[in-house]
């Protein structure tokens, strides 16, 4: 696998554990159709009009300001322009993964990550580490991504 696989492979397994990363709220990343790859991201803002509004949503993308987007028309799923990335992943979300393997897993202050041990009976320092101040899945090194690729399998 590559380390794009790897990593889209791994994302797909924290969405499935937690959905509300991709749910149109504050900070939701979506993309243009025909520029899924480039770096040129929308994001949520907030919703239109008062409560909870399922209908429309306010975007904004640096270059070209905000504009509210209306759900039903215009999702790539409903044949409109936009398609949802999600926010980005962050540690939280990683350990309430894998909160959902047979894996014990935590994670020290000097950012390496610890798995319990259940031979031994004990926990096992494991040297991946966590950068917490980039605490996004994408920003992470490639074996620390690889190595939680292998616990969520």
């Amino acid at each position: 696998m590559t380390p794009q696989e790897t990593l889209a492979a791994v994302r797909a397994a924290v969405i499935r554990a937690v959905p509300e990363i991709v749910e149109l709220k504050f900070g939701c990343e979506l993309s243009r159709k025909g520029q899924e790859d480039s770096r040129r991201l929308y994001k949520v803002i907030e919703d239109v009009g008062f409560g909870a509004n399922d209908k429309k949503c306010w975007i904004n993308s640096v270059p070209f300001g905000s504009m509210p987007i209306e759900l039903e028309k215009d999702m790539i799923e409903n044949g409109g322009e936009f398609k949802i990335v999600g926010r980005p992943i962050r540690l939280a979300d990683v350990l309430n993964a894998l909160m959902r393997t047979e894996h014990l897993v935590c994670i020290a202050s000097n950012e390496r990550f610890e798995v319990f041990n259940k031979e031994k009976n004990e926990w096992e320092q494991v040297f991946k580490t966590w950068c917490f101040q980039n605490d996004d899945l994408s920003l992470q090194p490639e074996e620390t991504v690889a190595f939680i690729h292998g616990l969520l399998k």
